[in-house]
């Protein structure tokens, strides 16, 4: 049974890949695919369409489910596929279309054409109900539509000439649509680029690469003629302005790709490695565990190379550091020496920390 009287169906269209490629802009991919245009137009009928008499359009998921009776349910696919068909027309020649609607009033009895036109889409031969459907369902959709498009529904009242088979010439003005792209986002038509998958930022993928010593391209060689290897990369962008004057210039370390430090060790090169790829705030939380650390000499090291947030997170390690009275006088050689308010500030609070000495005939009892 067809008509009005036929069942309800329900058809289901899967609308993920349509979604994708409108969060890409991909219009061209869209507009040319028959199946893609139809998803995106159930869709966006779920989303501005209501629901009209027994045709409903309704979103489980990635599907969309189209309840309608079967003559509806072709009467709308035969009219989208219509409106595709201009819209790639457009978007191929970059240029302006204009949909025209036969006017569902000059329904008679008597047979009838529209005057041929390249932007017209002929529904001239169609049944009754595929007129009624674009009145009723499709117009509503296409102003939001044509923006998943990347192009601008501008609504037109448009004089129509229809010629009757009795040569009967009539003029009826009736309702249009003017497709215009919108430039900013298609200039000659090019898809926009795609955002960037979300991943891991390019300091931690290079530390793990550093951790396994793969891709290594540089070397830092201790006074024992131990060595250290790293990304060239990452120690000409965080190392400072003095790393970055060494690898730019043609210095012979940047021909070897090696630094030799004949007054460090191995262990406070492999700490200056550490905080080249994890950064000042998480090498200063993960040189705390490192109860061995070297914090004056890591100092001395970071001053001389003028790694500046390197001397901060020095400071700070000697900060918890156990000081005794040689300590104490070692760092405060260094305070002196390169004149560092804060490490001069920590010296004053170690000596003020330190036990009085004792007075003269006094002795000291446990």
């Amino acid at each position: 049974m067809t008509g009005y009287g036929a069942p309800i169906k329900r058809y289901t269209t899967d609308a993920l890949q349509a979604t994708l490629l409108q969060e890409r802009h991909d219009s061209a991919a869209l507009i040319k695919d028959k199946e893609l245009f139809w998803a995106l137009f159930c869709k966006t009928m779920c989303e501005t369409g209501k629901p009209k008499l027994d045709l409903s359009f309704i979103q489980e998921k990635d599907l969309i489910v189209m309840n309608a009776r079967e003559h509806a349910y072709g009467s709308i696919r035969e009219a989208v596929e219509g409106i595709r068909q201009l819209f790639e027309r457009g978007f191929n020649e970059k240029r302006s279309i204009c949909i025209l609607p036969i006017h569902p009033g000059v329904i008679s009895n008597y047979s009838f054409i529209i005057e041929p036109s390249p932007n017209v889409i002929d529904l001239t031969h169609a049944e009754e109900t595929i007129l009624y459907t674009f009145i009723d369902v499709i117009r509503p959709a296409m102003a939001p539509l044509a923006k998943k498009l990347g192009a601008i529904c501008t609504p037109q009242r448009i004089a129509q000439k229809i010629v009757y088979a009795t040569d009967l010439h009539t003029t009826v003005t009736t309702d249009a649509f003017c497709i215009t792209w919108d430039k900013k986002k298609h200039l000659i038509y090019p898809i926009p680029p795609q955002k960037p998958e979300e991943g891991p930022e390019l300091c931690s993928v290079l530390y793990e690469q550093y951790k396994q010593q793969k891709l290594c391209d540089f070397t830092l060689v201790d006074r024992e003629g131990r060595s250290v290897k790293l990304h060239s990369v990452i120690l000409h962008t965080y190392g400072g302005e003095s790393f970055q004057k060494l690898l730019t210039n043609a210095m012979q370390e940047k021909e070897s790709k090696t630094i030799t430090f004949p007054e460090y060790s191995i262990e406070t090169l492999e700490l200056f490695a550490e905080y080249l790829y994890l950064g000042a705030a998480a090498f200063a939380e993960a040189l705390y565990a490192k109860e061995t650390a070297d914090g004056a000499a890591l100092f001395e090291f970071a001053s001389n190379w003028q790694v500046l947030p390197l001397i901060d997170c020095a400071t700070n390690l000697i900060s918890v550091a156990d000081i005794d009275k040689e300590d104490l006088e070692s760092i405060n050689a260094l305070a002196e020496r390169y004149n560092n308010k804060h490490l001069k500030q920590l010296v004053a609070h170690f000596k003020e920390q330190q036990p009085a000495p004792l007075e003269a005939g006094v002795e000291e009892v446990d």
